[in-house]
């Protein structure tokens, strides 16, 4: 397989409705996609109660607004029912071992970048390419600062996939 796009999740509120973080990364995997229409897309997204109350997972949001943008129901994977960006990497990366893509991309928001190449570079153990989608909120990128900051003391710790 040439490739996979891992589309993070984010919010949705209760009745499942993605917020504007998780549009505009699910906006941006669209635009990646229709410059790679061969690459299959992995959303992601369980329960969790700081993103997803309701009875269904994340992903299914994000695999329906796909499918309404025109993404074929065929170049969607099954959804990983994560809840966190260790998570992510680590429930998606099976998926990565059984259809072996020669390019991985993940899809995430500009806030979340490093965090996000942090993790999925130390799990899979291979080259990841990380795309942003506009996060303009500022209250985010504080947020990610000081986890990146208790990653760096080793007060959080990146699993390894073993």
């Amino acid at each position: 397989m040439s490739g996979i796009i891992i589309s993070l999740g984010n919010q949705n509120d209760e009745s499942g409705y993605l917020l504007s973080i998780a549009q505009n990364r699910l906006n941006k995997t669209i635009g990646l996609w229709k410059k790679y229409p061969d690459f299959k897309i992995i959303p992601t997204g369980g329960f969790g109660k700081h993103f997803n109350t309701t009875s269904r997972p994340h992903g299914e949001y994000a695999r329906e607004y796909l499918i309404k943008q025109g993404i074929p129901k065929e170049q969607i994977l099954e959804v990983v029912q994560s809840s966190n960006t260790f998570e992510d990497a680590l429930l998606s990366i099976e998926v990565i071992k059984q259809v072996g893509p020669r390019k991985i991309y993940v899809v995430t928001s500009w806030s979340h970048m490093l965090r996000a190449r942090l993790v999925f570079k130390k799990i899979y153990k291979r080259k990841i390419n990380v795309i942003g989608s506009k996060d303009t909120n500022i209250v985010n990128y504080l947020k990610e600062f000081q986890t990146l900051i208790k990653i760096l003391f080793g007060l959080i710790k990146i699993p390894n996939n073993e």
